[in-house]
């Protein structure tokens, strides 16, 4: 098992402060006043953040940069709760999204699954699920436990797939990062929610065809392995 880690208030400070420069240790403590941050405490009463809390922290600023109010972002943050309305497949919102899904807590989402709740915690402290507010799961964070089972019974671990988390968040920051800077650009507050919804699907198809393109590819170069070692054994 990974041993998770865990980050002092002002370690998180250090961490973001290069990205957003308003962030100090008293802001940081204003977010947990606000419930927006729930960070675990020790047994002598002091703050410890999980890299989930960190990414939860660095998704508040961002969206504060882009002038969001803290109402808006409370919002953002309650996606289990989140309908299937235009706009708000830029935030949060379920992709197996369910109206009758009730939220799980920890234990429920454990029972739900069939995963232990220790590799619930290893999933959570590298970004794999994230609890809203209320530490509640939604139906993503069901089905990302559901498919985190089925890969356990084929040897493969949490840990496992950290890099492959790394990969996954650098595309989506370089995705963000296209979206505000190329399309966003410009257009009005009436626009924006009709183009996000737009470039992002044909995001996720373009994601899908060379997702499929490239496993083929690299399937083509295995067996092409595979059968130059037979060769070179006969």
């Amino acid at each position: 098992m990974v041993e998770i880690k865990y980050y002092t208030i002002s370690q998180v400070v250090e961490m973001l402060s290069q990205e957003y420069e308003d962030l100090t240790v008293s802001s940081l403590r204003f977010l947990e006043e606000e419930g927006l941050v729930t960070p675990e405490r020790t047994a002598g009463g002091h703050r410890r953040y999980t890299q989930a809390d960190v990414e939860r922290v660095r998704f508040i600023k961002e969206m504060q940069r882009r002038f969001f109010p803290l109402n808006v972002i409370r919002e953002m943050l309650r996606h289990s709760n989140h309908k299937k309305e235009k706009g708000e497949k830029l935030f949060y919102r379920p992709l197996h999204y369910d109206p009758d899904f009730v939220p799980l807590d920890r234990a429920e989402l454990s029972q739900a699954s069939g995963l232990d709740e220790a590799r619930l915690a290893e999933m959570g402290a590298l970004g794999m699920i994230a609890p809203s507010v209320e530490d509640e799961y939604d139906e993503d964070d069901l089905q990302a436990v559901k498919a985190m089972k089925g890969l356990v019974a084929y040897g493969l671990e949490p840990a496992d797939l950290a890099p492959y988390m790394e990969h996954i968040e650098a595309i989506v920051e370089e995705e963000m990062r296209l979206l505000i800077s190329k399309v966003m650009a410009g257009r009005s507050l009436d626009e924006m929610d009709t183009v996000a919804l737009r470039v992002e699907e044909l995001g996720d198809e373009l994601r899908h065809v060379l997702h499929a393109k490239l496993l083929r590819q690299a399937a083509h170069r295995l067996a092409d392995q595979f059968r130059e070692r037979l060769w070179e054994g006969e």
